[in-house]
Parts: structure tokens; C-alpha cells; sequence
């Protein structure tokens, strides 16, 4: 396996500059109340899993921070976790997109309530650099419709998974896989990075987005066993690739094993990988 590897200055540079760039734009003053997790002819919802996850941690009574949501905007989940489960905003952790905390109203005029302490501003894809992080570890890390704006989606997932705690699970939608990796294997990208990390002890489940092509839901846990950092199986080309104003590091594998594997379909993968005990919850 490559050893997690420092951003090249093309990537860091286009982070900064992008950062610049999202300022004042709508989705980053926008929220959302729940997320649900689709596959097949299932969907999971957020609630269900925060519910199960907060009962195993009032338990064991530990003390520590609980939920971490990336590109929070206007708070509307972290205000919904805490109204919904009755879990104190000393538990829960919002960043925004920007550099600034949006308009602290929520959709449809409701005012948002939600203390400046679970509130933290900063830039998603440099927390390792943010003193804030420091020694904070969460049971649970949420993210909705921020991904695909990020340079470097990857390596922010690495970050995503060092601030989990063990038995932590990360619920990462909108990774735009197809934009990100270039190969020249004919088997699918998420494919490839799904089986590499089954192989290196990942507890990892890899799903198409059906409502939004392109993008892939990526759910990890920490188990006790995992290992303590996430080493992902690429490394950065250097380029920087530009979608329409969507700006993505482009990376390719390190020498991997490309032999066919399907990406996860099957439900009992879900339950049995993530260790959630739940199943999910037909439509309709």
C-alpha cells in the first residue's frame, strides 16, 4: 500500500482558490433535516441510525463529541439531530462550506438556534491543519451535497475517517468517483477502490447514486480492528480537472489488483460490513 502522501501544490492551491470562490454562493447557505440512504429498492434513514448510535453511546456513558456534519450551511441538521434524539448541541459539530456562517435562518423562515460552539467555520478540506480538531474524535460524521464541491474529495475522506472513534461510522454522499480517478482499467472505479479496501480491512460500502449520476455514497466504519488511518490506493497525477466550474484532483491507482469485482449491491453487505444491526426499509 501507498503511505498517505501530501497534497501536490497544483491541489493545494486549487483548494484555496476554490474556497475563495464559494463565498456568498446559495447551496453553501442551504440545510437539510435528514439523510437517506438509498440502494436498490431500500433506503435507510439518517434518524434510524442516530437513534442506534446514541443509545450505544449514552450507555457506555461516554463523554466525548458525538456528531460531526461537513457543509452544514445553515445548521439544519445539527438543529434537527439535537430536536429529533434530545442530543445536547455540546455533542454535536457543524462546518460550514465557507469562511463565514451563513445566514442563520433555515429554510421556509424558521430561525436557527444553533450555538456558535456547534457551529465551527472553517475550510472541510484543510481540518487536519485546524486546531480545533485536535483531540476531538466523533461517533458519527455526516455529509449531504458537499463532496462534488470539493478539489479533493479523497483525501478529505482520509481526514473524514482519522476523526472517527473506534466503532465511529462516516456517511459520505455526493463523492463524484467517475470525476476523480483516471484508469485506464475497464472494470469501474469504485469498483477497484471498493475491493482494494476489503482487501486492506476496510469496513467500507460503495453505492451508486441513482439520483445523482456520477456520484457514489461511501459509508466506512472504524472498527475495533480497522486500522488507525484510512490509506487509500492512489496516488495524485498532479492535474487538475475542471467540470463545468467543478474543480477535482485528479488521481490514478497505485498497483492494484484490477481484476473484475463488482461495486456492493447486496443489502446483507450493507448490514454485515457497516455493523448497523438495521435493515433497510423498503419503499413505499
Amino acid at each position: 500500500m501507498t503511505l498517505r502522501v501530501k497534497r501536490p501544490s497544483s491541489v493545494s492551491d486549487a483548494i484555496e482558490f476554490k474556497y475563495e470562490k464559494v463565498k456568498g454562493l446559495n447551496w453553501a447557505n442551504t440545510g437539510h433535516e435528514e439523510i437517506q440512504i438509498r440502494f436498490q429498492d431500500c433506503k435507510l434513514n439518517s434518524d434510524q441510525i442516530i437513534q442506534q448510535y446514541w443509545t450505544e453511546q449514552k450507555e457506555s456513558n461516554d463523554e466525548s463529541h458525538f456528531l460531526l456534519d461537513l457543509g452544514t450551511g445553515n445548521g439544519n441538521f445539527i438543529h434537527h439531530v439535537h430536536k429529533k434524539h434530545n442530543i445536547p448541541y455540546s455533542k454535536l459539530v457543524g462546518v460550514s462550506a465557507v469562511d463565514s456562517r451563513p445566514n442563520r435562518r433555515f429554510l421556509f423562515g424558521k430561525t436557527s438556534f444553533v450555538p456558535d460552539k456547534s457551529y465551527h467555520v472553517g475550510n472541510i478540506e484543510t481540518m487536519e491543519e485546524n486546531p480545533f480538531f485536535n483531540n476531538r474524535k466523533f461517533q458519527m460524521i455526516f455529509s449531504e451535497h458537499t463532496f462534488y464541491h470539493l478539489v479533493d474529495p479523497l483525501g478529505t475522506l482520509q481526514t473524514v475517517y482519522s476523526l472517527l472513534k473506534h466503532g465511529g461510522i462516516g456517511i459520505i454522499r455526493h463523492v463524484p468517483l467517475d470525476s476523480l480517478i483516471e484508469t485506464k482499467a475497464e472494470t469501474a472505479a469504485a469498483s477497484i477502490l471498493q475491493r482494494q479496501l476489503d482487501l486492506d480491512g476496510y469496513s467500507t460500502f460503495i453505492f451508486k447514486m441513482l439520483d445523482s449520476p456520477g456520484n457514489y455514497g461511501i459509508i466506512i466504519k472504524k472498527g475495533e480492528e480497522s486500522p488507525l488511518e484510512l490509506i487509500l490506493p492512489i496516488q495524485y497525477t498532479g492535474k487538475i480537472a475542471d467540470f463545468g466550474g467543478y474543480l477535482y484532483a485528479v488521481v490514478e491507482f497505485c498497483e492494484v489488483t484490477l481484476n473484475f469485482y463488482r461495486i456492493r449491491e447486496v443489502k446483507s453487505d450493507f448490514v454485515s460490513l457497516t455493523g448497523l444491526g438495521l435493515k433497510p426499509i423498503k419503499e413505499g
